[in-house]
């Protein structure tokens, strides 16, 4: 997963390379693909483009930023999933 990495420490998967907690350039970054559950909410409804419900899950990356994912899995708080892009979404799935 791409993203961009900051000397002062902050990880993020925007696209914006100005680091908004110190204000110097930031690098690119290749993320591993897999993160921690944080939390999770069962909302049941469909994001854009998608036909079928969804819920939202935060997950921490496990060498990266936290990012919010949909799911249409049962997800636990600190399981292990594995994330990935779709189109401007990003999904995850246990593993």
């Amino acid at each position: 997963m791409k993203g961009l990495s900051c000397k002062c420490g902050f990880k993020t998967i925007s696209t914006c390379n100005i680091c908004p907690r110190c204000g110097a350039t930031m690098s690119p970054q290749e993320f591993q693909d897999s993160g921690r559950v944080l939390s999770h909410v069962k909302l049941g409804i469909s994001p854009e483009k998608r036909s079928e419900p969804m819920d939202l899950v935060m997950v921490e990356i496990l060498d990266g930023p936290k990012i919010v994912c949909w799911t249409n899995r049962e997800i636990s708080k600190d399981q292990v999933v594995r994330v990935r892009r779709e189109g401007e979404l990003f999904v995850c799935e246990p593993y």
